[in-house]
């Protein structure tokens, strides 16, 4: 079976990252190296990593962002396949080798991929909605829905280095416009299985929704370039697609109690083909009705208060009766 580098990029991971690493040492497919790659901590993340065993780890003490870390530990690797672990995630004993062995089954697909359990302020499964046990197209599926979280992605490293690996310049999204790059050369394979725990805190980047979802935009509309230089005749239905993932954002950030994420996701318009209407539309609804959602919101937000309140108002009555 292939060999495996497990690159861990850290930046002031120092509560969660010797559990990411025994999560790698642990795995029934023992990996060939695991690189942890510093981005300038402060917190003493290097010295944990030693401590908890890190084969190899890089660090020069300069913040560059998540992209060039990632890079640097692709630059590092001297295994056939990276799997890439976040310093506050950890996976399953499993997962690297249903990853290599679906690689290995699959020798013209160059990412394996599994779902993953979210743990900590949120607790649920989430399988990657695609087929599983055969090398997939996602080029465009992609376009829709990122199927790949970064935590789950098994890849050789040759498709990584001609690829060009990650782009530098970005530090929100960088894994989403990689897997968009990587599909119009490669083929995806999904595991089936859900052998990554992905950890939920209030200090991950994805607490940050508004630069998540321009992020994920800046990335379409560079990918709906590609895909239309490559097949003109595409342009109606990925225009619909994208519209209508557009609409499917707008709807999730006006669930946000924050405004601010709403406006910051309308202002996502010129990213999305012919959608003046749709923006138009939206903009009446934010100006319109926004401010009665917020009290419905409120009020449903402390319905829990509210029936402990009645509860006791309830109870103290019969007991004066």
């Amino acid at each position: 079976m292939a060999s495996v580098s497990v690159v861990v990029p850290s930046y002031n991971a120092r509560p969660w990252l010797a559990e990411a690493i025994r999560s790698a040492q642990a795995q029934s497919l023992a990996p060939l190296e695991i690189i942890v790659v510093d981005d300038g901590s402060t917190d003493g993340s290097v010295e944990t990593a030693r401590q908890a065993g890190a084969t190899r780890i890089v660090s020069d003490g300069v913040n560059r962002g998540p992209s060039a870390t990632r890079n640097r530990g692709i630059q590092a690797a001297s295994g056939d396949l990276v799997a890439f672990l976040d310093a506050d995630d950890r996976w399953l004993p499993d997962h690297l080798e249903r990853s290599a062995a679906t690689l290995e089954r699959h020798p013209d697909a160059d990412v394996a991929f599994s779902g993953y359990r979210q743990f900590g302020q949120v607790s649920r499964e989430v399988r990657a909605e695609v087929e599983s046990g055969r090398p997939l197209d996602l080029s465009v599926r992609l376009l829709d829905v990122n199927h790949v979280l970064q935590s789950t992605a098994v890849v050789r490293r040759s498709a990584l280095l001609a690829a060009g690996g990650y782009d530098e310049s970005r530090r929100y999204g960088e894994d989403f416009e990689l897997w968009l790059r990587l599909s119009l050369t490669s083929k995806f394979a999904a595991t089936g299985a859900i052998t990554v725990e992905y950890r939920t805190h209030p200090g991950q980047v994805t607490a940050r929704p508004a630069r998540m979802y321009r992020g994920a935009w800046e990335a379409r509309a560079e990918h709906l370039a590609r895909l239309l230089q490559r097949t003109p005749a595409d342009r109606e239905a990925l225009t619909a697609l994208l519209q209508r993932r557009w609409e499917a954002d707008l709807q999730m950030a006006w669930r946000e109690r924050d405004d601010t994420v709403l406006k910051d996701v309308l202002a996502l318009d010129r990213f999305v083909p012919d959608s003046g209407p749709i923006a138009a539309r939206w903009r009446r609804r934010l100006r319109f009705q926004r401010r009665a959602w917020r009290v419905v919101a409120w009020i449903y937000d402390r319905a829990p208060v509210l029936r402990r309140w009645a509860g006791r108002q309830q109870s103290h009555d019969e007991s004066r009766t």
